[in-house]
């Protein structure tokens, strides 16, 4: 995978202490690190050189006829929808998913939904002014501290894609510039 950066554990970052790795297995095994829009990218262009794939990009799935196999889409630019022949649905759709408010719909299906009162913020650390990392790139980088976490994924460019977990209300503590260098 020309694209990936394998990381063969998670390098522990804790306050005050030595960093430390925490290896993935014991005979070399790594997970890997793929930049999510070179990722989308190559799958769309896959996608689209298929003869018998048709992208739609804006629409909104709003119906499911299961009995018909058709997904219906909508598209907010224009009166026209879209209607498709399935023979598979994989439901990716995210915490407010159609594809689950229909399957619901036609299936005696229990279903339980509730919100964790954190969120995340995704941040880039640069490369170096020497164009290197500036970290071990064959790492997934944890920081946890009481209520926060954040991990940090190497990036073919010598880049990190940082992600910042914590409460909502903590993320709205912090209003300037200086509260922001204050909780770093």
């Amino acid at each position: 995978m020309k694209i990936a950066i394998p990381m063969h554990g998670r390098m522990i970052h804790p306050q005050g202490k030595p960093n430390y790795v925490i290896p993935y297995g014991t005979r070399g095994e790594a997970i890997n690190s793929i930049d999510r829009r070179k990722l989308n990218e190559m799958l769309l262009t896959v996608a689209e050189n298929q003869p018998n794939v048709t992208l739609h990009f804006e629409h909104k799935l709003t119906r499911i006829d299961f009995d018909q196999m058709e997904l219906t889409f909508s598209n907010p630019q224009s009166s026209e929808g879209v209607t498709v022949k399935h023979e598979f649905i994989f439901g990716c759709d995210g915490s407010y998913s159609t594809v689950r408010r229909q399957v619901m719909r036609v299936s005696r299906l229990n279903y339980q939904q509730e919100y964790i009162d954190h969120g995340y913020k995704e941040l880039t650390m640069p490369a170096t002014e020497t164009g290197e990392y500036a970290m071990k790139p064959n790492y997934l980088h944890i920081w946890a501290k009481e209520e926060f976490m954040m991990i940090a994924l190497p990036n073919k460019d010598c880049s990190f894609t940082v992600t910042l977990f914590m409460p909502y209300r903590i993320f709205r503590s912090i209003e300037t510039e200086e509260d922001v260098l204050q909780f770093f």
